[in-house]
């Protein structure tokens, strides 16, 4: 089921589409150059495949970027919560079977991250090289109660609430103050994330316990968060990269959460930088 679809000349493909997987429809678009290697990018909780639109322009030149939504999130169809990492992660397969994507180069981001971790581990062979953007590969006491207390708040007074708190984590006070358009841009995606999709990732995230097996990523991966992350902090990613061998690790400074936004240029030229060795081997 079709969107819209647009060709700009003979190789460049730019097209969103829904597709059929795990018995819903997701909203995905596939943005670069027929013959280029893959790179799929998962977003964060509560936001959409918007979150990398700092870096869609610069990656399609040198990739073919698959940009999904995932399940109750943006136009993508949800289903009664709670949902599990696992049931994520097959939501993702399913939707690279259905486009016949054998081996892709994936980026995530929070939430996303996790997703991409899941991938890797249970499913090695779908993974080239792995980006993990400010996402924990556990979930200790303290955050559930977090997750528990947002989703109270969504029940009681709805979503404009929980976006208030959100905004909060996700960028910093000097990014809130000096860029207000991009923080209210994310505000109305938040506040239109179905209630379904929210608590049903929420509780996914609840039950995050990837810390024990993340050591068995054979991936070429690296570790980007910002400075003042407080969700998944430097500190915590430093260990997770530890236990991944041969991993890269870097901070991004002044940045919160959602580095992707916060800080898209040195995001994105972390990105180039770190798979551009790749695309050769990959095409």
């Amino acid at each position: 089921m079709s969107l819209e679809t647009i060709q700009n000349g003979p190789t460049f493909v730019n097209k969103t589409h829904y597709i059929l997987a795990n018995d819903l429809h997701f909203e995905y678009e596939i943005q670069g150059k027929a013959g280029n290697p893959y790179l799929l990018c998962l977003h964060s909780l509560a936001t959409s495949w918007a979150v990398w639109d700092g870096q869609i322009d610069e990656l399609s030149r040198s990739f073919r970027v698959i940009r999904l939504n995932l399940r109750g999130h943006g136009r993508s169809e949800g289903s009664a919560p709670p949902y599990s990492i696992e049931l994520l992660v097959n939501d993702v397969i399913a939707i690279l079977d259905e486009l016949k994507v054998e081996k892709t180069h994936i980026m995530g981001l929070s939430i996303g991250g996790m997703i991409a971790m899941g991938i890797a581990i249970h499913h090695p062979s779908r993974v080239d090289r792995l980006i993990v953007a400010d996402a924990r590969a556990e979930t200790q006491p303290e955050f559930i109660a977090v997750w528990d207390n947002s989703i109270a708040l969504l029940k009681s007074t709805g979503m404009d609430a929980v976006v208030d708190l959100s905004l909060g984590r996700w960028f910093s006070q000097s990014f809130q103050e000096s860029c207000p358009t991009v923080v209210e841009k994310f505000r109305k995606i938040a506040t239109a994330t179905s209630s379904d999709g929210f608590i049903g990732c929420a509780r996914a995230v609840q039950d995050l316990g990837y810390i024990s097996q993340i050591g068995v990523i054979t991936a070429q991966t690296f570790f980007i968060v910002g400075e003042e992350d407080r969700a998944a902090t430097p500190t915590a990613m430093r260990l997770m990269s530890d236990q991944v061998a041969g991993s890269e690790f870097t901070v991004i400074p002044g940045a919160a959460h959602l580095t992707s936004i916060e800080s898209p240029n040195i995001f994105t030229t972390l990105v180039m930088n770190f798979l551009e060795n790749a695309t050769l081997q990959s095409k």
